[in-house]
């Protein structure tokens, strides 16, 4: 049973919610407090799966309180809910908290938001995963680079050029970032010169996962590795990242979703990246498998590696601190319904991404595309239309 802690500092609010969650008391366990303090405690006396709070406490506010989870309980779900819950809150908010929730909550959306976030945490925690990441040689860290231009897009009173000075600092990854921004992908009708160009064409957020990416493919691409496959991965995140914030597009579904599906698109074979460099044999193994027993990647990662390259690049972006819904795109692309999220998300975006650029490389009709979760959550007749967008 999941034990949840929610705060709110409004006493009528507080009891509406009471009332309003009581029909969940029989799936978890509920406790109400009216302040961070008295939150604090008790966490300090009992053990919580997730701490749900208002972004708009007295005293200590919400943010501070889940950044003091973040610190002291670092393996609790944090949730925040707020009435107004603007862009930039929610972007302040993400921060601190794996997810930002509007009000009013309602059962089913706390319900739903806990089962999620709980099956996010217990793939990332799981003993498998946390046994093969400890016996890699590194994990890489989260590029200077890109933490300087989240740092700069928090800031509304931040230039273009403020984030281009950030970006030359580094000259080969300032190169490498017009490479990609002037490649096929982006079908863009003007050259771009410079890293402020591409900052103003295509928006900081955009640019700044390019970094990333570049950052860590430069990071993790030794002279032992395979170049080549490495190259490919790239190519096909990039693919892959376009469509899913194409897809979002078509859903419209809001600016902060189209950001977090290209990121997730960007990176979501970071991890079959750190183990291709990292493991190379332990990879071959795992391709022999699959052409030898006729397995699918993921299912020869588990009898080899007994984690999946899904779950180590959701691991490393968690680690970065990336967002919730990212890193859920990431550990479920191959499979959505074990996510428990049944309607359309960045993960449905990526997912399909993924499949369609599969089946463009290999000839089949949908590659490896879950139907039957996408009639779950009511998109089955959408798909044709987002392939032909592709």
């Amino acid at each position: 049973m999941k034990r949840i802690l929610l705060v709110d500092g409004d006493p009528a609010a507080l009891r509406l919610l009471q009332q309003e969650l009581a029909v969940l008391r029989e799936a978890c366990d509920l406790s109400f407090v009216a302040g961070a303090a008295e939150a604090l405690a008790l966490l300090e006396q009992s053990t919580y799966d997730v701490v749900l709070t208002d972004i708009h406490l007295g005293g200590m506010g919400g943010l501070e309180l889940l950044a003091e989870v973040k610190r002291r309980y670092p393996q609790v779900v944090r949730l925040a809910y707020s009435g107004c819950a603007h862009q930039d809150l929610v972007v302040r908010g993400l921060a601190v908290a794996h997810q930002v929730l509007p009000k009013p909550l309602s059962a089913e959306l706390v319900w739903g938001t806990v089962s999620r976030a709980c099956a996010l945490r217990d793939q990332l925690g799981s003993a498998a995963l946390l046994t093969l990441v400890s016996g890699l040689h590194r994990l890489p860290s989260l590029p200077s680079v890109y933490e300087e231009l989240v740092t700069v897009a928090r800031d509304d009173s931040s230039t273009i050029d403020q984030a281009a000075r950030i970006i030359v600092k580094d000259a080969g990854l300032a190169a490498h970032l017009l490479h990609i921004v002037n490649s096929v992908f982006f079908n863009l009708r003007r050259t771009v010169v410079s890293p402020a160009h591409a900052v103003a064409l295509l928006g900081l957020e955009t640019v700044s996962a390019l970094v990333l990416s570049a950052s860590v493919h430069q990071t993790l691409q030794t002279a032992e590795s395979d170049r080549a496959t490495v190259a490919s991965l790239q190519r096909h995140g990039l693919a892959v990242a376009q469509s899913a914030r194409q897809f979002v597009s078509m859903e419209e579904v809001g600016r902060l979703a189209l950001d977090q599906a290209f990121t997730a698109g960007l990176l979501h074979d970071l991890g079959r990246l750190v183990l291709e460099t990292q493991m190379p044999a332990e990879c071959r193994a795992v391709r022999q498998l699959m052409e030898g027993e006729r397995l699918t990647d993921v299912e020869a990662e588990r009898v080899v590696l007994h984690a999946t390259h899904a779950q180590v690049g959701g691991y490393v972006l968690a680690l970065w601190g990336l967002g919730a819904a990212v890193v859920e795109a990431v550990v479920f692309h191959h499979e959505p319904r074990s996510a428990h999220r049944r309607e359309f998300s960045v993960l449905t975006a990526v997912h399909v991404a993924d499949g369609c650029a599969q089946a463009e490389r290999s000839g089949m009709e949908s590659g490896k595309v879950d139907h039957e979760y996408l009639a779950e959550i009511g998109f089955a007749d959408r798909f044709a239309q987002w392939k032909a967008a592709v």
